[in-house]
């Protein structure tokens, strides 16, 4: 009212400012674009066209699993909804002593306690640092390049004018230099004059670029997964994804300010990585911490060829969101986050009419099962082409987040991520080995979070560019030491356990 004069005109400010945030909504949504934009695009451009999905239709159905009729669908899904009905009733009785119970109607969580770790495992784990020793970085990515010979994925592109002789000393220095935020200019300077500042920028221009870091980084997660001891760890059907906060410098779109951890004045942008349960970094993306993280989940498991179907897949709260439940479960990955507020969350049920006894009451909504089944060819349609790439999986999942429930596709995915949310939090809650798999994933990714701290050690662990090129750069050589650093390690580890099992 405040914005309307008496004679019911509207304040130029206020609509000036109405048209902006309607503008910035369509955009988001997509129903405002630029034509030939990466990431304005029309949202109807981020999936296959119509002449396109007529003639991928049959084949998507297949290649995928699912019939083209919605009823199929749906008994698997009523039959994975009862089984959760089944266990939370089991397992929600106060008298049992177990972690989720109702108390007044109300879902009431019992603290788990820590996991048990005895003596003998804390004296072996100082037993084998204490023979491990200290080596230096180019220390281990000279003995590794001597083992599997990786420097040979970074060649020249076609068209290089060879300037100056490049060797492996100049190329490790690069990479240490990027890696560990160092810097070329500092990094000449620590060699004393054996490695120029002009070889060092020579061979990060024309070998250091991310497709030959990314061959690089595969290559050693490959072989780190054929040993023994990796293989212990897990068998790369488990991963997670977590982001890191660093400081910026410069002033660059992707900075933002994250006050929670880095205060008012400081901005900041997020490394976002993807852990396996081998420990090895799969995927690295460097993203604004003002945005979710949910939307760059979908992004490392379908780049990533070890990534199988039914694959399962933890994230924190930060990292979920209800149309990434449905897009997850399509593609066939299970998606296991680990929910802050679990009490608070809503489950919702099938059928509204349904009663479920004494549970029935920690149900607070039901699902639009009719939207879903009105939208199943175009689900389908979503699922295939991100399956094939038509467009980056996090600008589809941003632009279905936007465009909300007004849009029957994005209503009727978030519907069903509604259910597919249910149906984890009915099993999470009732399975221990669940929710400590899911924690055990989430903390390798922390201990990942220190090694990468500890690597980043120039300027103060600091980015002093604003260029993003050179930030994906710098956050991929770090994910490469980083493995690299792993597979050093680990038959050094292995050979220690061996040598105390001989004697």
């Amino acid at each position: 009212r405040k914005a309307i004069h008496k004679n019911n005109t509207v304040s130029r400010r206020t609509w000036e400012m109405a048209l902006y945030y309607a503008v910035k909504n369509n955009i988001e949504k997509g129903d405002i674009y630029l034509e030939q934009s990466k990431k304005h695009q029309y949202f109807w451009n981020t999936v296959y066209s119509d002449a396109e999905w007529k003639t991928e239709k049959p084949f998507a159905f297949n290649t995928l699993g699912f019939t083209e009729s919605f009823h199929d669908m749906l008994a698997i899904l009523k039959k994975e909804y009862t089984e959760g009905i089944a266990l939370a009733k089991y397992h929600l009785d106060s008298s049992k002593n177990t972690f989720a119970y109702i108390d007044k109607g109300e879902l009431k969580l019992r603290k788990e306690d820590a996991l048990y770790i005895p003596d003998s495992t804390k004296k072996l784990k100082k037993f084998i640092e204490s023979k491990m020793g200290i080596v230096r970085i180019e220390e281990v990515l000279s003995d590794l390049d001597k083992t599997y010979q990786f420097s040979r994925f970074f060649v020249s592109p076609e068209g290089f004018e060879k300037k100056l002789v490049l060797d492996n000393k100049t190329l490790y220095a690069a990479i240490v230099a990027l890696g560990t935020n160092l810097g070329f200019v500092d990094m000449a300077n620590s060699t004393l004059d054996i490695i120029s500042l002009e070889k060092l920028k020579h061979v990060a221009q024309w070998c250091i670029r991310p497709d030959v870091i990314n061959e690089a980084n595969d290559f050693l997660i490959k072989k780190h997964s054929e040993h023994p001891l990796a293989q212990l760890h897990g068998d790369f059907t488990w991963s997670g994804s977590d982001g890191d906060r660093f400081c910026i410098q410069k002033s660059t779109n992707l900075a933002s300010f994250y006050p929670k951890a880095f205060g008012y004045y400081q901005k900041v942008i997020t490394i976002y990585t993807h852990l396996s349960d081998q420990y090895s970094v799969f995927s690295t993306q460097v993203i604004s911490c003002g945005l979710r993280e949910a939307s760059y989940v979908l992004n490392g498991l379908l780049n990533h060829q070890m990534i199988n179907n039914m694959h399962f897949h933890c994230t924190d709260t930060g990292g979920y969101t209800h149309q990434l439940f449905a897009l997850c479960y399509l593609l066939k990955f299970s998606f296991q986050p680990r929910l802050k507020d679990l009490t608070n969350q809503t489950l919702y049920k099938i059928d509204k009419n349904d009663h479920y006894g004494e549970i029935d009451s920690i149900f607070n909504g039901y699902i639009d099962m009719d939207c879903i089944a009105e939208q199943w060819e175009q689900l389908i349609r979503i699922i295939a082409s991100l399956k094939n790439q038509v467009a980056p999986a996090h600008l589809v999942l941003q632009k279905l987040s936007a465009r909300g429930s007004s849009d029957r596709v994005s209503k009727a995915m978030m519907e069903l991520g509604k259910l597919i949310k249910t149906i984890y939090i009915l099993h999470y809650i009732s399975k221990p080995d669940l929710r400590r798999k899911v924690q055990l994933q989430l903390n390798r990714g922390e201990s990942r979070h220190y090694l990468a701290r500890h690597i980043f050690f120039g300027n103060q662990g600091e980015f002093k560019t604003a260029d993003y090129e050179e930030i994906m750069n710098i956050a991929s050589c770090l994910s490469l030491l980083s493995n690299a650093v792993l597979l050093w390690n680990t038959p050094r580890i292995y050979a220690i356990v061996e040598e105390l099992r001989r004697s």
